[in-house]
């Protein structure tokens, strides 16, 4: 007797973009060559196939010239990027007239076009091809593979890194959700092996964490024995940290939206209208707004190119702290979808004035649903 299952529901753009970005990868330049043009663009689908014989794969954009110039030659190459390479990474993801003006290239024994600087380099004559999606996989059997000292670029939740860098921020994610999400009783002491076997991070990756997050106030550490004890959250540390938040990001908006690339400020209004379209039904489609909608506005601070600047407005963040409150009526009716329609519109327009009103909207709503919330609770959090 067979059971029965019920239709799954299709998964959404923004939902498969959100759990596939945590997924952290390397970053590759595809290039190839037509005479003397030179064809490239930034590629993290990339990856090793075969031993035996050597093979690779790599899957290009079918809108992409790179990808009509690699079925026209038949043959490309992948530098591997190091960590020194972001800025290279991000240009030739653009659609730039020249992605290679002021780039030194060098030419593999197989006379295809390798990046100075890479971490290392592969040349492939293509075997086959497949179609999936918006994408075709290109199958590229290894003629030659070089490799150079270095560390690699990586690519997670939309942003370049280093990977220690990515590795660090995944597990201070991890950390704050594990903490606001109360794992531990406000004002329990932190078993630090307890909390590293349950998130699978090493107990010295928690120390560090517990660390970042102390100064944060998430969590208080005894000066005398060293231990870190849950801290409660309040009206006012929580105004803190949105003050600190919004402050961060009407800052970027004032400073950089005005010059900021077109295809950046297009992906964000576009973010920005498909989470103004998300349901906010059950407590997953809330929980999975939160997240992204923290990854939408992580993105407009990104538009100031400081990874330091980005890694303190996630900081700020206490969405985790809301998921026992979702079915509240205040969050559930006004979560911020007529905000973020408002903010694509002013973002699509480069309107600072405007963006910074819906911002300063928004920071007023939450503030405020965040005190009523901690207020129905005693206080604490």
């Amino acid at each position: 007797m067979t059971q029965q299952s019920s239709p799954l529901t299709p998964v959404n753009d923004v939902a498969f973009r959100s759990v596939i970005g945590h997924f952290a990868s390397g970053v590759t330049i595809i290039t190839t060559a037509e005479g003397e043009h030179l064809h490239g663009t930034t590629v993290s689908a990339f990856s090793s196939l075969s031993l035996d014989p050597p093979m690779v794969i790599a899957c290009l954009n079918r809108s992409s010239s790179t990808h009509d110039a690699l079925m026209r030659t038949g043959r490309f190459a992948a530098s591997i990027l190091s960590a020194q390479q972001g800025e290279l990474a991000v240009r030739f993801a653009r659609p730039l007239e020249d992605r290679f003006a002021g780039v030194t290239v060098d030419f593999g024994d197989a006379d295809l076009p390798l990046l100075e600087g890479r971490l290392a380099g592969i040349e492939c004559e293509i075997t086959e091809t497949h179609v999936g999606g918006t994408h075709t996989v290109f199958f590229g059997r290894v003629l030659t593979a070089s490799v150079e000292p270095g560390e690699p670029l990586t690519y997670y939740r939309g942003q370049f890194g280093e990977f220690a860098g990515a590795r660090e921020r995944s597990a201070l994610a991890s950390a704050r959700r594990w903490i606001l999400q109360r794992a531990v009783p406000i004002g329990g002491e932190i078993d630090v092996e307890l909390m590293a076997s349950d998130l699978g991070i090493s107990t010295t990756a928690v120390f560090n964490t517990l660390v970042s997050l102390s100064t944060a106030g998430l969590v208080a550490r005894d000066e005398e024995d060293g231990t870190f004890r849950v801290a409660p959250l309040t009206a006012e540390s929580v105004d803190e940290l949105y003050r600190t938040r919004f402050a961060i990001e009407i800052g970027v908006v004032e400073e950089y939206l005005r010059n900021a690339d077109s295809t950046d400020v297009d992906r964000l209004v576009e973010r920005s209208r498909e989470l103004a379209a998300l349901p906010l039904d059950t407590a997953d489609e809330l929980e999975s707004f939160l997240e992204s909608n923290l990854d939408f506005h992580a993105a407009v601070v990104a538009l100031s190119g400081s990874r330091e600047l980005g890694e303190r407005f996630r900081q700020c963040s206490v969405a985790a702290a809301w998921l026992p409150t979702l079915n509240d009526r205040l969050w559930q009716q006004q979560l911020g979808h007529e905000l973020l329609t408002g903010y694509a519109e002013a973002l699509g327009a480069r309107d600072v004035a405007a963006a910074r009103a819906v911002l300063q909207r928004q920071r007023d709503f939450v503030r405020n649903a965040a005190r009523s919330a901690i207020s129905v609770r005693g206080g604490l959090m």
